[in-house]
């Protein structure tokens, strides 16, 4: 028996001369997505504000973007991301002068070490075959990292390796 799906796409439309814009301004369409992520941020919907954030970064990369991104991370007890997108930020902040939030990353990013988690895989001499991969959470991980102890969010890490045959 084949299942047929049918889906419907509301759209709501709202137009004023105040904020008409171009389908195709990335950028207005990142300050929107971000307003939301603040709105969410404010009532405690951290996994909905990431994603807004998340696609605002994506669409147009800004410091202070990337800092709620970490922000929001954090909240939602992502530590590793957030650590390490307060240490992105911090390199955003140094190139654009903006020594505030250069100062409240630096704060995140101290406040957050101690408590990461962190993963160490080793991968046996004996089993590094030509060609083998392997992948940490969908992120391939190179040789130079083997045995390094890796900061990952905490919870459950998928880990995967494959050889050509």
């Amino acid at each position: 028996m084949t299942k047929c799906f049918r889906w419907v796409l509301v759209l709501s439309l709202t137009t004023s001369a105040a904020t008409a814009q171009s389908p195709s301004d990335s950028s207005a369409l990142a300050r929107e997505l971000f307003a939301h992520g603040r709105t969410l941020m404010d009532t405690g919907d951290y996994a909905g504000a990431c994603a807004k954030f998340a696609e605002s970064q994506r669409l147009n990369p800004g410091g202070g973007t990337l800092l709620n991104l970490a922000l929001c991370n954090e909240k939602q007890g992502k530590t590793a991301t957030a650590w390490a997108l307060f240490n992105q930020a911090i390199v955003l902040a140094r190139r654009d002068g903006r020594s505030d939030r250069e100062v409240f990353a630096k704060e995140h990013v101290d406040a957050l070490a101690p408590s990461l988690s962190r993963l160490v895989i080793h991968v046996p001499k004996g089993a590094r075959a030509p060609g083998l991969t392997l992948k940490l959470n969908g992120v391939e991980i190179g040789a130079a990292a083997w045995g390094t102890a890796l900061p990952v969010d905490p919870g459950r890490q998928e880990i995967s390796l494959s050889a050509p045959a």
